[in-house]
């Protein structure tokens, strides 16, 4: 058997399906042996497109790391620079959540950019606190200063 629709105009089919997820759990459990749920179009090729998009986002934070690295001649301060990120990840989760909005395809775009400002930030960050501590400047007023 085979299931279709179409959502009404100004609804995400992720929202569809996040509201039918549920229900599709509770028939999976109730089905006989043979019998199975098998999710296909929009929805299948979005969990395929993460998938896809995870593997290139590894590449990329490795990749993003050993640049840092290089520009920093040093491998502490990627992984400072690294480790602010989930703090807007996590902020951006939670904002979704509060607004009712789904994870979506924008939904991880717009996180993977946030992503990229908060790196891009304080690798500025970083460039001013050395700046300044070049010029004689105690590092603690430095880092009060950035």
């Amino acid at each position: 058997m085979s299931v279709q629709s179409f959502t009404k105009p100004g609804t995400l089919p992720s929202e569809v399906f996040t509201a039918a997820s549920p229900k599709l759990d509770e028939l999976r459990k109730t089905l006989p042996p043979g019998y199975s749920v098998v999710v296909s179009g929009e929805q299948a090729k979005t969990q395929q497109g993460f998938k896809n998009l995870a593997v290139v986002m590894a590449i990329s934070i490795a990749l993003i790391f050993i640049a840092l690295a290089i520009q920093f001649r040093h491998t502490i301060k990627p992984l400072l620079v690294l480790a602010a990120a989930p703090y807007g990840v996590v902020g951006a989760l939670i904002a979704l959540r509060v607004m009712g909005s789904a994870f979506g395809f924008m939904a991880f775009l717009g996180i993977t950019s946030l992503i990229g400002v908060i790196v891009s930030h304080v690798i500025a960050l970083f460039d001013f606190i050395e700046e300044m501590h070049e010029k004689g400047e105690p590092l603690e007023q430095a880092l009060l200063d950035a």
